[in-house]
């Protein structure tokens, strides 16, 4: 069998982990199965077995569904059996996910140096590996909770249960009906979008088009594809489907193919020769993940003075794009090309071309046709947009903390604690500035 042998699988995780832009694996099935919890088959054959105790045609067509491969429409036949009840659905969903049985055999892999873990499965193999190797549990994100919304402003390691979580079994994606309610959750989509524009993530545990990285994958090509960002990696065994390699390819996802035979040990054994070549230091305080506000830091003085400029009333991202492209424009002290134009703020934002061309045109229409930039033909030139507001305004907020701080605390504040204040009211106008700018 072709594929990388276990010293090869090192290299390559050594060399994505020292040289990509905020590392973070992409946890599947087969990471799960890795501390011995079931397979996708695996569990709908578990739940086909729980229905042969209440009807017998509900657990045959079960098994007719997973036969043809159809996991989504199995788990819907389970789920609308009118015979389990619904308190015993939920717990025989749950139960096999509950005590994974040996988490002690993902321990080098969560003690690679990753910015950040996300992850399909359900169970919490994952976090009782990380505790036992570093005596704290990991930080987490959790589908449907609030720190899945609060997800994108961490720098900090944490591990996101992106598809739900064991011990709330109602949380937990199995279905048809469950997927669509994560495509309606903005929250959901608000932390794919931040890993895969912010984070280089390397696939791991995927070796089919199971749903779960089906529906990831739909959500890459429907919402951020095409011109995907190209620093993410899969590690796939070189007996992966077909169709999963083509698809990965095709979203600029580079596909390293290892030698699967000996249940993946080229894959398992590679993650430990990894592991040995960091230092425990090295994995145990690992680097906060840094994101590109120092890209767009310029355009927030920008930004803001096209705030106040302005009189109507409009989207507050809007106003922050607007900005933006006023910076751009003020930057190059010539007349620029909507195509150059497009290029400098795509470049700035990770977005996909379609997206930047569309956000682009409108907004330069928009600010044409208020009189702060001159359309001649393809090129764009700035009128001028300045000012000290920003500063003033920020200015102004520091002093307010400093005399609260004198008045509650009775504390007077020295010119470095000034500094300090001001950079942080700066970071949070330039981090919810950043937040707006991104969103769909």
């Amino acid at each position: 069998m072709s594929g990388m042998k276990a010293a090869a699988v090192g290299d390559a995780l050594y060399e994505f982990l020292t040289s990509r832009r905020n590392p973070a694996l992409f946890a599947g099935a087969g990471v799960g199965m890795r501390a011995g919890l079931p397979s996708w088959s695996e569990l709908i054959e578990h739940l086909a077995t729980v229905a042969d105790s209440y009807d017998s045609l509900t657990a045959q067509l079960i098994r007719k569904r997973l036969q043809d491969g159809h996991f989504l429409n199995a788990a819907v036949v389970y789920k609308s059996c009118p015979e389990i009840p619904v308190g015993e659905k939920y717990r025989q969903i749950a139960m096999p996910f509950h005590a994974p049985p040996d988490s002690s055999r993902l321990r080098p892999l969560v003690t690679l140096p990753f910015s950040a873990i996300f992850t399909t499965n359900y169970d919490r193999s994952i976090h009782d590996a990380y505790a036992a190797s570093f005596g704290r549990v990991p930080l987490t994100v959790e589908l449907g909770d609030p720190t899945m919304k609060n997800a994108p402003f961490l720098a900090d390691f944490y591990v996101a249960r992106v598809h739900g979580r064991v011990e709330v079994p109602e949380s937990l994606v199995l279905d048809e009906d469950d997927y669509h309610r994560t495509e309606r959750d903005e929250a959901y989509f608000d932390l794919l979008r931040h890993a895969f524009t912010r984070y280089s993530c390397l696939f791991v545990g995927f070796s089919f088009i199971d749903p779960a990285i089906n529906r990831i994958l739909q959500v890459i090509e429907n919402r951020l594809a095409p011109n995907f960002p190209a620093f993410h990696a899969a590690l796939l065994p070189a007996d992966a489907d077909g169709h999963l390699t083509a698809r990965l390819t095709a979203l600029n996802i580079q596909v390293l193919e290892y030698d699967p035979a000996t249940a993946h040990a080229a894959l398992w054994t590679g993650v430990s020769r990894a592991a040995h070549q960091f230092t425990a230091t090295e994995k145990a305080d690992r680097p906060r993940a840094v994101f590109p506000l120092g890209a767009v830091q310029p355009f927030l003085a920008t930004s803001y003075a096209r705030a106040k400029m302005g009189q109507e009333l409009q989207p507050l991202r809007d106003t922050v794009v607007e900005g933006m492209i006023l910076g751009i424009l003020a930057q190059a002290h010539d007349a620029v090309t909507m195509e150059a134009l497009s290029a400098e703020f795509r470049k700035l934002l990770g977005l996909p071309q379609d997206q930047v061309s569309i956000i682009v045109s409108r907004r330069v229409a928009a600010l044409s046709q208020r009189g702060w930039c001159m359309v001649v033909g393809d090129s764009v030139t700035s009128i001028a947009v300045g000012g000290n507001a920003l500063q003033d305004d920020i200015q102004v907020l520091v002093e307010g903390v400093a005399n609260r701080l004198l008045v509650r605390e009775q504390l007077a504040i020295t010119p470095v604690m000034s500094s300090q204040i001001s950079g942080c009211i700066e970071d949070a106008l330039l981090i919810r500035g950043w937040d707006l700018v991104l969103q769909p």
